[in-house]
């Protein structure tokens, strides 16, 4: 019985909780103070691990395969925890902060013997992670807005000898807008064809974004492009003016606020009702056990009667008794 319910109001607070919550779509959000766990997925044979962090994709931590050696960086040793078998592996943060605030990204390597080089792949698991402060928004290439607001991304460049230059969005580093130098072409991405507009003089342009949506939340990273006559590639360089954009829903942080009181009811809901089924539990045992001692008592008690009731058998040999009387005589 308790655990039926036990098991009810657990469903029933998660299935609330997924509702009303924030995360979705890589995005996740926390509060100062909280934690979060990414879980970094991989299938193919890699050689090690590394999470990486921020716009400019910081190693902050590393696990090798065959040494099993771990790198956490500083800042990070006395809150990661990690857990799990390589290549799928759990890591988990505490104690964050709003310099916390930014996306994380599993990056799995191998050295490719026939290339003489170190290859690189993000796996799965990746998320934008946004540290909400009650003091307000933060600071340090982190950009707040509202739904249907605008930003200006400046893009700096203090090399001359750039070929293009590529706005890339989201942990998957989508190019929504390409520019190149001697061309001048232009090349903006569906949905943000009517809302981007492009001002200034290559490599230094800014970059104007209406009507914002929450769609648009993520980082956004000013790419310079040229092409290596030497080693025959195309490189990329990040440029200056990179962002983290996030944009706030007030209706829905309204949802969110309502759904952590929620929560915080159910959690204190689930704690009493957890107590009570467990004193229900313990009386119905208790019952139990006085009843089955009883139902022993009783039954030894009739046990004891039946034998008392029995009369005891005279055993008698006529022969002897004959043998008595005829020696008497």
């Amino acid at each position: 019985m308790s655990a039926v319910w036990l098991k009810l109001i657990t469903i029933l607070c998660l299935f609330s909780t997924a509702l009303s919550g924030p995360e979705s779509g890589g995005v996740v959000w926390r509060d100062v103070g909280g934690s979060i766990t990414i879980q970094c997925r991989d299938t193919a044979d890699k050689e090690s691990l590394s999470l990486e962090k921020g716009l400019s994709q910081d190693e902050i931590l590393n696990k090798d395969r065959d040494s099993e050696k771990i790198t956490i960086a500083e800042g990070f040793r006395d809150r990661l925890q990690l857990d799990g078998e390589f290549p799928n592996l759990n890591i988990f943060i505490r104690n964050l902060t709003t310099d916390d605030m930014g996306p994380y990204w599993c990056v799995y390597k191998k050295y490719d013997t026939t290339a003489s080089q170190l290859k690189t792949e993000k796996g799965k698991g990746s998320v934008l992670l946004v540290v909400r402060a009650l003091s307000g928004p933060g600071s340090g290439g982190v950009v707040w807005t509202d739904v249907g607001g605008s930003i200006t991304i400046q893009c700096r460049d203090t090399a001359s000898d750039k070929e293009s230059l590529s706005l890339e969005k989201g942990l998957s580093q989508e190019e929504i807008l390409n520019k190149d130098r001697d061309s001048e072409k232009i090349t903006i991405a569906e949905g943000f064809r009517d809302r981007l507009q492009l001002d200034g003089e290559f490599p230094n342009l800014n970059i104007f974004i209406r009507n914002l949506t929450t769609d648009d939340m993520g980082p956004y990273w000013c790419v310079y492009k040229k092409y290596d006559t030497t080693a025959s590639q195309l490189k990329t360089e990040k440029g200056k003016g990179s962002v983290l954009l996030v944009v706030r829903d007030q209706e829905r942080m309204a949802v969110i606020g309502d759904a952590s009181e929620k929560t915080k009811q159910c959690d204190s809901s689930d704690k009493n009702l957890v107590l009570l089924s467990v004193v229900i539990s313990a009386a119905i045992l208790l019952g139990i056990i006085i009843g089955f001692l009883i139902w022993i008592v009783l039954k030894t008690k009739a046990s004891r009667s039946t034998r008392s009731t029995v009369k005891p058998r005279n055993t008698t040999n006529d022969v002897y008794e004959d043998m008595r009387g005829t020696l008497r005589h």
